[in-house]
């Protein structure tokens, strides 16, 4: 084969992949209109009226996470500034609900190992809540404990995703519950109210 012969056979595959992929993103759009949009489009009307909804009777919602290893019930946070957001309101692809988590007072309070302490600090890196850590040393200058203020807020975070080409919707909450990060994904006839 001469040069010639191998670029058209190069020019061939690379048409044929692009045939492929906009073969591929035709078949995405169709099923993001016809299955997820309808979804994303309920959700976007449910979501936005109870974020309105929640601003205007201003409630008192409060929520425990495990910040503070020595409360057996965990922090006790208030919600409050909740935000809504989407990409698009007539086709959305992305669904953004955001509201944070205050202390009615800063928490200090001590933990008595560097084991302890190293665990807690990545805790609540994870959770990504602003804090203060002030180590213990002992007199060879090795950690036995720290003390620790916590300030917040606490930011949590829904996003709702029209994923077409793995035919679902993308469901990730952050610090919504007790780990800092949780992800799902359901079949467009799965996702309802509750």
């Amino acid at each position: 084969m001469g040069l010639l012969d191998d670029l058209q056979v190069e020019v061939r595959t690379i048409r044929a992949a692009q045939l492929d992929q906009n073969a591929e993103l035709k078949a995405q759009k169709e099923f993001y209109d016809v299955n997820l949009r309808p979804v994303m489009l309920r959700a976007y009307d449910y979501f936005s009226e109870i974020v309105e909804s929640l601003n205007v009777i201003a409630s008192n919602i409060k929520v425990s996470y495990p910040l503070n290893p020595s409360l057996k019930n965990g922090v006790t946070l208030k919600q409050s500034d909740y935000k809504f957001s989407s990409d698009c309101g007539e086709s959305p692809r992305q669904i953004d609900i955001l509201c944070s988590c205050t202390l009615d007072h800063q928490q200090e309070f001590y933990v008595r190992t560097e084991e302890a302490a190293q665990k807690l600090s990545d805790l609540l890196e994870s959770f990504r809540f602003p804090h203060h850590r002030k180590n213990e040393l002992d007199k060879r200058y090795n950690i036995r404990g720290a003390h620790f203020i916590l300030e917040g807020p606490l930011k949590v975070h829904i996003r709702l995703l029209a994923d077409a080409a793995d035919r679902c919707v993308s469901i990730s909450l952050r610090n919504l519950e007790d780990q800092p990060i949780k992800r799902y994904k359901f079949a467009p006839e799965k996702i309802g109210t509750e």
